[in-house]
């Protein structure tokens, strides 16, 4: 088995033990919901993004065992956005066949060097602050991926039409917000009803300035 296809399998077991968590949490209730909705923008198609649930008051989730993974295959971050909960350890294997050199932009909400490290290499960083991390390559400047961190397991990425849904919410009023590489949008407050599916609108996004 190839490098890349080991990783892929960890990433696929990690999310898999990641919502069996956090479904096992709520199995007790049955007052859950879910949120969906849309960004409306021609950038969508190429770049998605990540939406998550902010912090609950009173509430504090602990990052699953399985560690989340933020692959470089082909000189591209693998996947380009990851979304992870606040806490988490991301691995950060080098399934190429060449060195790579890891940093963050100097914008990120968690700023990190990995230093330059051969093929077949795992290195680790922990993810403690919310929000956007872009990653960068001091070696390969073409090379750009992003880490959205969320203080709640509630998150999910956009697909290529900008929609995206948040499953198994419990009853509540939070506050919403959405990621992004290129587009900002305001963060705006949702009421999950009990098996309902609550749709939202960010309303117009805004150009991130570079």
């Amino acid at each position: 088995m190839s490098r890349s296809r080991f990783y892929l399998c960890v990433t696929l077991l990690f999310l898999g033990g990641f919502i069996f968590s956090v479904s096992n949490a709520f199995s007790q209730s049955s007052e859950l919901g879910s949120i969906s909705g849309e960004i409306t923008h021609p950038i969508m198609r190429r770049y998605m993004g990540a939406v998550f649930i902010d912090e609950i008051d009173g509430i504090q989730f602990n990052a699953d065992e399985n560690q989340p993974v933020m692959d470089q295959v082909n000189l591209r971050f693998t996947p380009h956005v990851l979304p992870v909960l606040q806490g988490s350890t991301v691995q950060f294997p080098n399934s190429d066949e060449i060195r790579h050199h890891v940093y963050t932009s100097t914008s990120s909400v968690c700023q990190f060097e990995l230093g330059v490290y051969e093929a077949g290499i795992v290195k680790e960083q922990k993810c403690d602050t919310p929000g956007l991390i872009t990653l960068l390559c001091n070696v390969h400047a073409e090379m750009k991926g992003f880490i959205v961190v969320s203080p709640t397991p509630h998150f999910s990425t956009t697909d290529r039409n900008g929609s995206f849904r948040i499953e198994a919410v419990p009853e509540g009023t939070y506050t919403l917000h959405f990621e992004h590489e290129r587009l900002m949008v305001d963060p705006i407050t949702v009421h999950v009803i009990p098996d309902q599916e609550t749709e939202v609108d960010f309303g117009k996004p805004r150009r991130r300035k570079p």
